[in-house]
């Protein structure tokens, strides 16, 4: 209500932002569909290929179970999102970003790749300054899921993950905050759903903050081409020094 006695307006969101077709129902609805896609992979991969290596070849056999465990996953992310978006909501797949991005952007990756990386360089520091712990454990939880067969590793968290978690946290879930709250609420709240779904507190503080980085870069690319290219990049910097840790 106003001076005038009038109700006023609902608030609206910024004003050139379009709604996304899916709502905060289809948020919702994609977890438990992630999960039962998931496992409905996971079983597919695992007892068709497994079976085909050597059995006196462990390592292989445990790190092909991990990297088929992970595509799975990730299978289902990307599965939920799209069969939500494209064939509920009926919205094409240029709605979650997967669309061509400006060359800039592409050429941009790299440099932009290197401030993310300081930038959650400082972010580590200043976390591990108030919360001091023990930063050995996910080094110690890649080393045994990949034991000597360490491309698949690479190939999992430089390809894989970045692809489906740039289309789900950035495309589906940015994308549905962005157009109904501020920018910067919508950055920070998909950045901190991102950061907590890694399960890893140690990090909170730095993926947040590469969360951050990636939300932006998506909000003024277009595209989640840019963002995945630096996830990518981010990613294949951090396996390759797990690799060569001593933890």
């Amino acid at each position: 209500m106003n001076g005038t006695g009038v109700e006023a307006p609902p608030s609206r969101p910024e004003a050139g932002r379009q709604l996304s077709p899916w709502t905060w129902s289809d948020v919702v609805l994609s977890l438990p569909l992630i999960v039962v896609l998931g496992l409905a992979l996971g079983f597919g991969l695992v007892t068709t290929v497994i079976p085909l290596l050597p059995a006196h070849d462990h390592a292989l056999r445990v790190s092909v179970t991990s990297f088929l465990v992970s595509l799975a996953f990730y299978g289902g992310v990307v599965g939920a999102v799209l069969i939500l978006v494209t064939m509920y909501r009926h919205a094409p797949v240029s709605a979650l970003g997967w669309r061509p991005a400006p060359a800039r952007w592409i050429t941009g990756a790299i440099p932009l790749a290197i401030a993310a990386y300081a930038l959650v360089v400082v972010g580590g520091g200043l976390q591990n300054a108030l919360f001091p712990a023990d930063h050995c454990g996910q080094a110690r939880d890649v080393l045994h899921a990949y034991p000597r067969y360490h491309v698949l590793a690479v190939v999992t968290v430089a390809l894989v993950a970045p692809a489906a978690e740039e289309t789900f946290f950035r495309g589906f879930l940015f994308g549905w905050l962005r157009g109904r709250v501020p920018r910067s609420p919508a950055i920070a709240l998909s950045a901190l759903v991102f950061a907590v779904a890694h399960l890893q507190p140690v990090v909170l503080i730095p993926l947040f903050l590469l969360g951050c980085v990636l939300a932006i870069v998506y909000e003024r690319s277009g595209s989640l081409l840019p963002g995945i290219a630096i996830h990518g990049l981010f990613n294949l910097v951090g396996v390759t020094l797990i690799f060569s840790t001593s933890c």
